[in-house]
């Protein structure tokens, strides 16, 4: 059975490697009938929304590619410079090679992570939630603001043998602590369990030492969907220092 939210949608996908290319393609079409736009780099992604980016539902884009990148393609979008509408659904499929780049994407406003193989359950998932919930469309000069100074073309693009001898190890998550309702006080909590609304108490931080949220942001739906995305690859995200939960809280003993 094909869920009707997912009948009949057009995709684009990025890769630079013909069997990463059908399988997702063999996954889209699991999910239900859909048209499937194939790219090998972000500049030929360019090229292809030029004729048919109105079009396109979703872009599903790896991060490693030569001549142009997947953060390159996806800060091209959301500057609104390609022919697919700038708050068109973006995801990008990565590894836990490439945590260092995460903040990145973020900051681009990627609408959700998918870790390699991608698995029909989870990108399922992330169609339907960016269906219901499209973003709201960037002015020219807000898009300037909110993207101009993210340098994603000097972006390293790590070698999965040579991250793993490099970066720091995942960092120990600390112990939760015990709840205590009516406590104003920052509290440790599980990010399936993060409110909507709440404010961040702490930089999250992953596993490569990047920063991917700032202490004080809000913690919006969306927001915490695309961290939670990010959580399937890497458990260092799977849990959240925040400000005045509003049932319980989480002290020191």
């Amino acid at each position: 059975m094909f869920h009707e939210k997912t009948h009949g949608l057009s995709y684009l996908i990025v890769d630079d490697s013909s069997f990463n290319l059908k399988l997702l393609n063999q996954v889209l079409r699991s999910i239900g009938p859909c048209e499937v736009t194939q790219a090998v780099d972000g500049r030929e992604a360019i090229g292809k929304l030029a004729s048919v980016g109105e079009g396109i539902d979703a872009i599903i884009s790896d991060f490693r590619m030569p001549n142009m990148n997947g953060l390159e393609l996806l800060r091209e979008v959301r500057m609104a410079r390609t022919s697919a509408p700038q708050c068109i659904p973006f995801f990008v499929v990565t590894g836990f090679a490439e945590r260092s780049l995460a903040g990145l994407a973020l900051g681009l406003d990627v609408d959700a992570f998918l870790a390699r193989p991608v698995k029909k359950r989870a990108l399922q998932r992330h169609i339907f939630r960016t269906c219901a919930e499209r973003r709201v469309p960037k002015s020219a000069l807000e898009a300037e603001q909110a993207y101009a100074d993210i340098d994603v073309a000097s972006a390293t693009m790590p070698d999965d043998m040579a991250a793993a001898s490099v970066l720091a190890p995942p960092k120990p998550v600390p112990a939760e602590r015990p709840l205590v309702s009516g406590v104003m006080q920052p509290g440790l909590v599980a990010l399936e369990a993060v409110p909507d609304g709440a404010t961040l108490a702490r930089d999250a931080v992953n596993s490569a030492g990047a920063t991917l949220v700032r202490a004080g942001e809000e913690i919006t739906a969306g927001l915490k969907a695309v961290l939670m995305s990010y959580a399937e690859i890497d458990e260092s995200l799977a849990r959240l220092w925040i400000h005045e939960v509003e049932t319980e809280r989480q002290i020191a003993q």
